[in-house]
């Protein structure tokens, strides 16, 4: 990420057939840049992409506004 902390989308690829999710982990640390963020989901052979925000994805989740900074 070289320092960069705004970001709109992130896509998520791997050797898997269908499309995958980012893990739980990984949807908490995505929310701490961007709730809004685009999420797109690709299949490894690029056939396939679903496209969700991680408000889809985390919903009622926690992030830096609710530590009241």
């Amino acid at each position: 990420m070289e320092g960069e902390r705004k970001f709109r989308a992130i896509a998520i690829a791997s050797d898997q057939k269908d499309p995958i999710s980012p893990c739980g982990i990984c949807r908490q640390f995505i929310r701490e840049f961007n709730r809004n963020i685009e999420v797109y989901m690709i299949s490894s052979d690029g056939g396939t992409c679903v496209k969700m925000t991680l408000d889809e994805l985390l919903p009622m989740s926690f992030g830096p506004e609710n530590l009241g900074k």
